[in-house]
């Protein structure tokens, strides 16, 4: 039986229930077979809270299980945008509820109203987090690096402005002696320019990327519910 080459636990499929990394290769039909059976120890894992926690991250459990279908069906750019809406309910909802000896958490008209005030600001969130235990400093690197994926997709102007877009146009004449062009030319620099503007572009998400995306978001929501679900006051 293989070995996970990431933690060195014992695994049958792609997806390492211990760390979550993928075993053996990263390609696509090995990410859509590991997103599938991390939805199933997902579930599994999430179901064995106590139903107050359960109702507490239900928003999140359910933004990420939409990021994990469309990872699945390969909408990886969709998974990675969804993936940085589970970060955001994860820590928003730990942030706005109280926890509760008996029934559902209570949101907490106080911090509703600060919130709004700051935006909703992702960095404001996180420290808060750290500051109460719920995530430690590895674990919120690497959810920026989640988010920073997630905007990636989801900010398509931005990309373009940035050339972090891949042109996917073929407006490009093939180059022979003929209509060969000098580059330092500034005529044919602006006629190329307008070309690449009017182009069409592609925001390319890779496999590996997005379903590293999904392992920190599961592994956040699990952290953030499990202590936040503890008997400790947070502040």
């Amino acid at each position: 039986m293989p070995f996970c080459t990431h933690c060195g636990t014992e695994v049958a499929r792609k997806f390492c229930s211990h760390c979550g990394e993928l075993h053996p290769e990263e390609d696509f039909e090995s990410v859509r077979v590991a997103t599938k059976e991390m939805k199933e120890r997902f579930i599994v894992d999430y179901e064995g809270f106590d139903q107050r926690v359960r109702a507490a991250f239900s928003d999140a459990r359910f933004v990420f299980l939409e990021a994990v279908g469309a990872c699945a069906d390969g909408y990886l750019s969709a998974s990675a945008v969804m993936s940085r809406a589970a970060l955001e309910a994860t820590l928003y909802s730990a942030r706005i509820q109280e926890k509760t000896i008996e029934g559902n958490p209570l949101i907490q008209g106080s911090v509703m109203r600060i919130l709004p005030e700051t935006q909703f600001q992702w960095w404001k969130l996180r420290n808060w987090a750290k500051k109460n235990g719920l995530l430690d400093k590895k674990l919120a690197i690497k959810c920026d690096k989640v988010r920073t994926i997630g905007n990636f997709a989801a900010h398509y102007a931005e990309q373009l402005g940035r050339n972090r877009a891949t042109s996917v146009s073929r407006a490009e004449p093939e180059e022979t002696a003929a209509n060969i062009t000098p580059i330092n030319d500034p005529i044919y620099r602006n006629a190329r320019a307008k070309k690449l503007l009017a182009a069409s572009y592609q925001i390319l998400i890779p496999a590996e990327d997005t379903y590293w995306s999904l392992n920190i978001t599961r592994q956040v929501i699990l952290k953030v519910a499990e202590q936040w679900g503890r008997p400790t006051e947070l502040s």
